[in-house]
Parts: structure tokens; sequence; C-alpha cells
């Protein structure tokens, strides 16, 4: 006797266990009629027979049998006689039905596997013998609940829409609506548990959009059809709520966002009280975000604001940090458009809405640029103040305190704007613009001719700074900008010594610029102590009216300080000659220390020009020549040093230069007239070309003409 292992076997092979039967075919449309029918009823008895004996005696062949008996009730339903037919319709509905209900009802009650799997195939055997049968919505029914007792789900599914489809309002429609529907989701789970054989991103898979809507497969399909039939079935049914948000998880799953959107806004609008109202809020939310529809987000936001029985808990928080975030979105676009002052008062209305939030400071900050941006600086300083006051601790507060300073100094408040850049620097020391703020500060001490403070903020500037490398250039400079202090109360003693200081401490770690200039303002300062008497533009002379014109005559320098100009003033000369500045380093810089040259060459130039003031000619012709012989090449010297001062093609020395020659000129034709010489004419109309020649350049360089017109005189 064959055990139940093979008999199972034999259930699910084509061909049967043991030897195959012979095969009864059922005649063919236009063949000529048989003598004798291909079937009779005694064949349907003979098989019936042996079914009921395979069965008893746990025959594998039993389900060849099943077939064979449900062939010969096909061939005699379509060409036997009608008694043989309907006998073996009874025989076909004792053996299968009856059998496949007991099974059913037994193997269900004993958890028998092998009796539900055999009652399965008989009720599907059943089901195309007699389709058309006064039980076969009964049949159907209990073969689809077999088969979601045996968790056959796409089988299930697909034969409760078969007793679905067959009544429509029958008494098992409610039942099988909802049981389709956990068919399909229990097949759902078992796709979902199959191992997902992931594979590269190739080609324009890989360039799709992260929300781009995808096809849903055909498992998700049936789901989504079961359920709408459900719902359209039983419109108040008490699952509802847990169907739609379902239904609408899978729309969202697969980013069929505008479906989802529908769902979603059924569950919020009609059941806000409902344990999902709340999931299905944030899913809505978040398609209409993947879709960048702020309009609509903004609008659903509001609407759940004003719903107590969902905006409760942390989707409160949710809801309002969105809000928020909404709003702020506003702001950027405004900004971006170039509307800068209704973003700034937008940035105002979430700082007063939310005034305790973490991101306030960065509110207010935005709202500053906005206004400022407007040109509001009112309004950005108010909103700055605000920020600092209120968020002190915060580092966009440090930023906002520099940029009050900045503003201040853009409207002109210097006063204000220098105390506002040392109240950063005291109050953030360690941040990267401190530095620059407290020599900003300084700057416009000096401007505004506040020495006492600019020195105190100096010497804050060398404790703080002093042994950081990384500002020895920016600290080199603001130490070499306080002579200017001395330079403006004529204190040449003063700048001495700090230019001096400043060589002996900075030189090494300043520009070379620095270094050219610091030289030539020191041999400046030498160069005018050096004259024991108020110099006339420059020059240490004594005038005296004479017959023929006024009449310079030099005085004795100070030998000790002129060597010490002429050296440093050499010095200077080196060093420019010789500089190689940074290829990073400003045009300004440069310009300077070439203007610093050019000066140091003009006072080179004096010291020769210097020693032929006061020039006597004898009135004797012969000892007249011989005089202008001995004194030529001087003359020539002088001039080449003006001439090469020229070259430098810098403004104030070029011109102090073209002055010089005049004033060389004119000395000579001062000498030559008080000599009575014939040629003082000819020598007094060169001295007028080459006043000319001044007054123009003067012009050309669009300097100002009543000071250094003088030069030219």
């Amino acid at each position: 006797m064959p055990t139940k292992l093979g008999l199972l076997i034999c259930l699910f092979t084509v061909v049967g266990c043991g030897p195959a039967p012979a095969r009864i075919e059922a005649p063919t449309p236009g063949s000529a009629p048989a003598s004798r029918p291909a079937a009779t009823a005694d064949d349907c008895r003979r098989w019936a027979g042996k079914v009921e004996a395979a069965i008893r005696q746990s025959d594998g062949q039993v389900v060849d049998f099943v077939r064979q008996l449900v062939r010969t009730h096909q061939v005699l339903r379509h060409g036997g006689p009608r008694q043989g037919a309907a006998r073996c319709r009874a025989l076909v509905k004792r053996t299968l039905r009856d059998r496949a209900v007991r099974w059913h009802r037994d193997g269900a009650k004993a958890a028998d596997l092998h009796a539900l799997e055999l009652a399965s195939t008989f009720y599907d055997h059943y089901l195309r013998a007699l389709p058309g049968a006064d039980d076969a919505y009964d049949v159907t029914f209990y073969h689809a609940e077999l088969l979601f007792k045996l968790r056959r789900w796409t089988r299930a599914a697909q034969a409760y829409g078969r007793v679905l489809k067959m009544k429509p309002a029958g008494k098992h429609a409610g039942t099988a609506s909802y049981a389709r529907i956990m068919a399909c989701k229990g097949e759902l789970d078992q796709v979902a548990a199959r191992p997902v054989r992931r594979q590269r991103c190739r080609g324009r898979r890989c360039r799709r959009a992260p929300h781009a809507r995808q096809k849903i497969p055909p498992a998700h399909q049936r789901f989504l059809a079961a359920v709408s039939d459900h719902l359209r079935r039983v419109p108040a049914a008490p699952q509802r709520v847990p169907l739609l948000y379902r239904q609408a998880r899978v729309y969202y799953a697969f980013n069929h966002y505008d479906e989802a959107v529908k769902l979603f806004a059924v569950i919020v609008t009609k059941h806000p009280d409902h344990e999902l109202a709340v999931y299905a809020g944030n899913l809505l939310l978040d398609s209409l975000n993947s879709q960048r529809k702020l309009a609509d987000l903004a609008s659903w936001v509001n609407a759940m604001l004003k719903e107590p029985r969902l905006a409760r808990g942390d989707f409160l928080l949710t809801l309002t940090r969105l809000r928020q975030g909404l709003e702020r979105k506003a702001a950027e676009a405004l900004q971006q458009a170039g509307k800068f002052d209704a973003c700034g008062r937008k940035y105002l209305d979430i700082a007063n809405a939310w005034p305790k939030d973490a991101r306030a400071p960065e509110v207010l900050y935005n709202g500053a640029l906005c206004f400022e941006a407007a040109k509001r600086y009112q309004s950005a300083i108010k909103l700055r103040q605000r920020l600092i006051a209120a968020y002190p601790k915060s580092r966009l507060a440090a930023r906002a305190m520099y940029q009050l300073a900045g503003q201040q100094d853009v409207l002109k408040r210097s006063g204000k704007a220098a105390a506002a850049y040392e109240r950063f620097a005291a109050r953030f020391p360690g941040e990267r613009e401190a530095f620059d703020a407290l020599r900003r500060a300084l700057a416009l001490r000096l401007e505004r001719g506040e020495q006492k403070k600019a020195l105190a903020l100096l010497g804050a500037m060398q404790r703080r700074y002093g042994a950081n490398r990384r500002h020895a250039r920016d600290l080199a400079r603001a130490l070499f900008v306080v002579g200017k202090v001395y330079e403006n109360k004529n204190d040449h003693a003063a700048v001495i010594r700090h230019y001096d200081a400043f060589l002996r401490t900075w030189a090494a770690r300043s520009p070379p610029a620095l270094r050219v200039l610091a030289l030539e303002k020191i041999g400046r300062a030498h160069w005018l102590l050096s004259c024991p008497v108020k110099t006339v533009q420059g020059l240490c002379v004594r005038g005296r009216r004479g017959r023929c014109g006024p009449t310079l005559r030099p005085v004795k320098r100070r030998a000790g300080q002129a060597r010490k100009a002429a050296s440093n003033l050499t010095r200077a000369l080196a060093y420019a000659r010789g500089a190689r500045l940074r290829p990073g380093a400003s045009a300004g810089l440069r310009r300077a220390m070439e203007r610093a040259a050019a000066w140091a060459a003009f006072y080179q130039a004096d010291r020769q020009h210097e020693q032929l003031m006061g020039l006597t000619l004898p009135r004797h012709r012969r000892r007249r020549q011989k005089r202008l012989a001995t004194l030529g090449p001087a003359i020539a010297a002088a001039r080449k040093a003006y001439f090469d001062v020229i070259k430098l093609r810098q403004g104030e020395p070029a011109i102090a230069a073209v002055a010089r020659l005049a004033a060389m000129e004119q000395a000579l034709a001062t000498a030559l007239c008080q000599a009575n010489h014939a040629g003082a004419a000819k020598q007094q109309q060169q001295a007028d070309q080459t006043r000319d020649v001044c007054k123009k350049k003067v012009e050309e360089l669009k300097l100002q003409r009543s000071k250094y017109a003088a030069w030219c005189r």
C-alpha cells in the first residue's frame, strides 16, 4: 500500500503512479458518428468506483482516476445520452464534492495538510467538471477558503474574485471581499520576504530622479483593486481607515503622489481622531514636499494646525517647524527675486512669531542682510542690535556686531564705528575679524585726530597680536601708519624715533615697501632737522630782495643731521632698487614704495641744488666765463639728478623736480642779471619756459592746483 507521502507526490505529477489508464477521447465535430458512444454511464460508474477504491487503499493513482472520471463526464455531456450524462453527473457530484467537503472539514479540525491538499484538488476538478452546477457558488467559496488556509495567496485571491463575480450581492460577498484583500496582503508579504537581487545602476537608470513615478508591480495592483472593490461594496466598513491608509501607502511607495495625497486627505479630513490620522498627515505633507508643491503644503499645514485632534504632541511640533520652514522658504524666494524690503519684513515676522526658536538668531541675521541690501540701514541696525541683545552667546551675534560697526562706518559715523569695532574686538577676541576691526578702528581714530586713543589702541594690538605670525605683516602696517600722528604734529624727532623702532622690531616681518617708506621718512625728518632756520619749500635758504629780483642765500646745515639724512635716503634708494614684492602685493603698496623712492632721490638732488644757491658771478667777462666753466659740471649733475626724479613718473616728486629746475634757471638768470650780462634776458626766457612746463605738469597729473602751483613760482 503506498504511503501518504507517495500519494501526495502523485497528486502533483502530470503522469500518475502506475500504468496509465486508457484515454477516452471526445468526438470531434464533423466526424462520422460511431456505431456506439465513446463513453457510457458504466464507464463513469467504473471510474467512480476506482476513485473510491483508491481513496480507501490510499492508492497514489487517485488523481488519475479523478481525471478519467471528469473526461468521461465531459464526453457524455457533449455526445452521450442524456440519461447517462445525468447519472454520470450525479456520480461526479457525489464522488468529488462530497469527498472534498468531508476532507476539508476533517482536515481543518485535525490540521491535516494532506487532507486539505486532496480537498483542494477535488474542489478544483469538481468546478472544472461542473462549472454551472447549482452549488458552484458555495463550492467556489469553500475552495477559496481552503486556499487561504493553505496560504496559497494568489490562487485564493483569484478564487475570491470568482465568488464576487458569480454573485456580486451573494451571501458570501462581504466575507469574500475582505478575505480577498487579506489574500492580496499575504501575497505582498510573501513577495517582500523574498531575497531581492540588487542590480547595478547602469545607463539611464542611474540618472532617474529620486521622486520619479515608478511602475506598480502586478501584486500591488491586485491589492489596490481588491481594496477599491471592497470599499465600494462596503462603504461603512469598520476597517475603512486602515484600508485607505494601506492603499495610500502603496501609491506613496511607488511615488504616485497625486493618488496618495487624495487618500491621505480623506483620512485627515474625515477621520482626524483615528490613530492613523497623524501618520497619514505626515505622509501627505511629505508627498507634497516631494512634488515641491509648496503652496499646497502651506495650506495643508495651516489647516492641520487648526484641527486640535491632529495638532498635538510631536505632530504639533512637526507642523510648527514646517510652517516656520515654509515661511523661511518664502523669505528666501523674495531674496532671490531681489525684493529685499519684503524679504526683510518677512524675516522680521518670523522672528516675532517664534522668538524662542533655536534658529531665531539666524532669522534676525538674514533679515538684517535683506534690509541692508534694500538700503534700509536703520532697520538693519535695529535687527542687529536686537540679535546682539537677545542672543549674546550666539556666533551670529559676533558677526552682527562686526557688521553693525561696518554699517556705522558706511554711514560716515566714524566715532560710533570706531567704538563699535573696539567693542567687537574686546568681546570676541578669538573671531577672525577681530584684528581687522582693531585695524579699522585705528585708521578711524587717526582720521579723527584722536592721537591718544590711536596710540592706546596700537599698544593693545601689540600686546594681543604681537606674537601671532599670521598677523605680523598686518600689525607691521598698522604700526607704520601710526607714524602719521607725529608727522601731522611736525614732530620730526618723534617721527625718527617711531620709524627707527619700527625698523628694529618689525623690519624682518614687514613687506620691503614699508622698509623703503620708513627709511625715506627718517631721511626726510633728518633733512628737515638739519636746517637751523625755517625752510623755504624744503630748501635751507634765506631770501633777500635785490634789484634783479629776490635772491636766495644758502644756510649751512647741521653736519650730523645731514649725514644721517644722506645715509637713510641712500639706503632707501638701494632697498627700492633691490626690493622684490610678492606677486600678491597690493598695487597701492607698490605705488607707495615707488613714490618714497622718488622723494628720496629728490632730497638727494636737493643736496646738490643747495650747493649752487646764492650763486654770484664776477663782473669781469673772463672771470665770469671761468666761473661758469667751473660750475658747469655741478649744474649739469644737479639737473641730471632732477631729471632722474622726473623719469620715475611719480606725481608730486616729479612736479617738485620740475619746480627745482625752474628755480635753478631763475637763480642763474638772477646771477647773470646782477653781473649785468647781456644773456640775462635769454636765461630769463628759459626760466619762464621751465615754469610753464611745471604748471602744465600739474594740470596733467590733475593735482590740487592751489597746493602744488606754488612749487612752480
